[in-house]
């Protein structure tokens, strides 16, 4: 099993402790009741874990919502933002 550093999200670690637990024997009910959880929770990690491995308990990356601008109008708000604000024609910086 992948090392637990301080880097790793903390849902992650707890996912991580329900397999170490798991593994040393106790049940799913004693798991829930040592990390503070619901049953269902222990549960769920320990059937992710047996069908995809440990990236069955990996924290996943979600993409977020698509970029409103093109690249290009992304480059050209850039530039407005780094000459200012009374370079874009407005009357004050502030």
């Amino acid at each position: 099993m992948d090392r637990i550093t301080k880097d790793t999200d903390i849902r992650e670690y707890r996912r991580k402790l329900v397999i170490r637990l798991s593994k040393r024997g106790l049940k799913q009910q004693s798991i829930a009741e040592v990390l503070d959880c619901s049953q269902g929770l222990v549960s769920q990690v320990l059937s992710a874990y047996e069908q995809t491995g440990i990236s069955g308990i990996k924290k996943k990356k979600y993409p977020g919502a698509s970029p409103k601008l093109t690249i290009a109008q992304q480059k050209e708000l850039k530039a407005h933002l780094v000459r200012g604000a009374t370079k874009a024609g407005f009357p004050t910086q502030g």
